[in-house]
């Protein structure tokens, strides 16, 4: 392991190597990696087998800290002598991470794999205090000035900020990682989209699941699905920790289906399918059924129903299982004589000549259900369960690994992905309609349109229509070689997208996928980067409150001239303005006499001078040509995937550049509404 040297006081630099190696060279000391043997001025910690993990300068005094592999930390003192003096500090099972001193240097704080906190006093160590139950082990620790506070940064990728009593303050949660022990385990659920929100819902850390809402680039909320605590690890024995493994939605986000799973391939299998149901008067999912072992040895595939207009008993769901069996669930109303409830039980439940069963998915009305049995696709009815036909080709044997059915004028076809090929089946004519070897990792269809984006295993991406087998749209290398897709799904916009940068498979939804790197990813055209720079370049500028952008504002136009000008500028006007409001609890606003006016005036757009109106008038009267080349929906016009730094979309304003128009308004009206500036100030005084 071969790090790069830092600077950790005035006196010692420290580089971390296999065996750590105090060597006195030029009145300094410093911690080398590499094996030595005992000279004059070297202080080794021998071939003990513990590798050291990290390091720490006391911040008044000639000592350091090192943690190792076996959850040691040793403090070195008086590194200047043959012998230095130790003291050992061991609490940690696994390698410890990190290590922070306070300010003064009287305590320590160190973490590791436990999702424990420690802070240590450094004249006694058997006293020591904990922090338990993180959400997940620590990766980095810094301690504020004057020691108020301590930020934990965790493998989440959140931190924990708590005050020297060891009390949380507060945390700082964006996009959730998974912590698992291989990159191929992450995100298990893929990505689902909620209707009732549009934000994407994935798997968090161990055991939750997140809504995440790609518009305003937050996280809504996580939920605990298992309800277990997370297990750490140990040094010589891997532990399993439930997770949950598929995810699914109903047509309006009501209800939710999860299925979680543990097996350590010790004892028994554990599968639960959980129903829960969304309460609109607390806003949060409740779980109303949980299922012991719906399919023994566990579920392949999730889905709902979508809606049925004329069907009055409710959506279905199917669940397919590695029993070779696939089974249908509906909701019933309780028997229950206390109390009227309804939960969700075992429908039908049906096989196929005995063949594996893979994936699930319902056609666009909810009239059949196609299941996946090995390479053959098969139609059933799910009010009575039964078997309408088998779509096979003797050409592709491989196991079906994801089914779609179209939408709008393509919901007569069924896409069926294995690992090799792509087939389009016509379920009217029970004939295929055309196919191509494909090596896919993942399929997605679009809700909103009849558009599909299928990845391949070499992190190409093509995006095409089941009609045709031409490709609307393709790119290579979406990513880095080294890593891999793990899931995608199709965001619909709030509002349906008519910028000709956008290509026409982009009007309606954004594509969003996730890569082994737990990176969220997306395509946008790059004007939008062009426009989301800009407005960092002004929001740069902008007060942190609203009352702060009030005062400013008042302040610049006390100060500049009345001569008016023109700031032509695409967009919602205003926007700034309103998620100032939005972003702050109404109870800390100012009275609204005084936003009222900034408000409204944010929303209207500068006077002109006559001369300036006719000009612009007779500059609208000119035709508006638009380059061809915007208009190209070629693989140019989008910019590569980037990382997590940058929000993985940016919201376009949903204007049309042909229909912008300056208009001269008349804003005496508002003198009815809003008082004088002297009026205002004299009730205030």
């Amino acid at each position: 392991m071969k790090l790069s040297a830092r600077r950790v006081s005035k006196t010692i630099e420290v580089i971390e190597v296999d065996d750590l190696v105090l060597t006195r060279k030029g009145g300094g000391s410093i911690i080398d990696q590499r094996p030595v043997f005992s000279n004059d001025g070297e202080h080794k910690t021998g071939n003990t087998g513990r590798i050291p993990t990290c390091i720490a300068g006391h911040p008044e005094e000639e000592c350091v800290a090192t943690g190792d592999s076996t959850g040691r930390v040793v403090i070195w003192r008086s590194l200047f002598l043959t012998r230095p003096y130790t003291a050992v500090y061991h609490w940690h099972t696994l390698p410890v991470t990190e290590i922070a001193f306070s300010k003064a240097g009287g305590h320590m704080y160190t973490g590791g794999g436990e999702c424990v906190l420690v802070k240590w006093a450094l004249a006694n160590p058997h006293n020591k205090s904990f922090l338990p139950r993180l959400p997940a082990p620590i990766k980095h620790l810094i301690i504020a000035p004057d020691n108020l506070y301590v930020a934990v940064s965790t493998l989440d990728n959140g931190i924990v900020v708590v005050n020297p009593q060891r009390k949380l303050t507060s945390v700082i949660q964006n996009f959730t990682w998974g912590v698992t022990l291989s990159s191929k385990d992450l995100f298990p659920a893929g990505l689902i989209v909620d209707p009732r929100t549009s934000c994407l819902v994935l798997n968090s850390r161990m055991g939750h699941v997140q809504f995440y809402n790609t518009h305003t680039k937050s996280l809504l909320y996580n939920i605990s699905i298992t309800a277990q605590n997370f297990l750490t690890q140990e040094r010589s024995i891997v532990i399993v920790n439930t997770e949950v493994t598929k995810i699914a939605l109903n047509h309006d986000g009501t209800w939710m289906a999860t299925v979680e799973e543990r097996n350590d391939n010790v004892s028994c299998i554990e599968v639960r399918l959980k129903f829960w149901m969304f309460d609109t008067q607390q806003q949060l999912f409740i779980l109303n059924t949980s299922i012991e072992l719906p399919h023994e040895g566990g579920v392949n595939a999730l889905h709902f129903q979508p809606c049925m207009i004329f069907d009055e008993g409710g959506a279905m769901v199917v669940t397919t299982g590695r029993d070779k069996k696939f089974k249908l669930w509906h909701l019933v109303e309780s028997s229950s004589m206390y109390k009227k409830t309804k939960h969700w039980q075992c429908h039908s439940i049906a096989d196929y000549r005995n063949l594996p069963v893979t994936d699930a998915g319902f056609s666009i009305d909810g009239s059949l259900v196609g299941i996946g049995f090995d390479s053959s696709v098969t139609m059933w009815t799910p009010d009575t369960c039964t078997f309408k036909c088998s779509l096979t080709h003797s050409q592709y044997q491989y196991p079906v690994k994801r089914i779609e059915f179209g939408k709008q004028e393509a919901c007569h076809l069924v896409v069926a992905a294995s690992s090799q090929h792509i087939a389009v089946w016509n379920i009217l004519s029970l004939t295929l309609v055309w196919s191509v070897p494909l090596k896919v990792a993942t399929l997605t269809a679009d809700p909103k349109s009849i558009y599909m984006a299928v990845f391949t295993t070499n992190n190409s991406l093509y995006i095409f229509t089941p009609q045709k087998s031409t490709v609307i749209y393709s790119r290579r290398n979406v990513i880095e070689t080294n890593s891999s897709i793990l899931g995608a799904a199709f965001v619909p916009h709030l509002r349906q997208k008519r910028d000709s940068s956008y290509g026409q498979w982009q009007r309606k939804s954004q594509l969003f996928f996730l890569d082994s790197n737990q990176e969220l990813l997306t395509l946008e055209p790059e004007s939008e980067v062009t426009v989301f720079l800009e407005t960092l370049s002004t929001k740069a500028s902008m007060p942190m409150t609203v009352f702060g952008n009030l005062m400013a504002s008042k302040t610049t136009t006390d100060k500049e001239s009345t001569t008016p000008f023109i700031h032509e500028q695409l967009g919602i006007s205003g926007k700034g303005m309103v998620e100032e409001l939005l972003s702050v609890s109404s109870h800390t606003l100012p009275p609204m006499k005084m936003l009222c006016a900034s408000f409204i005036t944010s929303l209207l757009t500068t006077s002109v001078s006559k001369s300036q109106s006719t000009d612009d008038k007779n500059e609208r009267d000119d035709p508006i040509t638009i380059d061809e080349e915007s208009g190209d929906e070629s693989e140019e016009e989008l910019s590569g995937p980037r990382k997590r730094e940058n929000p993985p979309i940016i919201e376009n304003d949903d204007t049309d550049e042909k229909k912008v128009q300056l208009v001269d308004h008349n804003w005496s009206f508002l003198s009815t509404i809003l008082p004088d500036q002297e009026n205002s100030e004299h009730s205030e005084r």
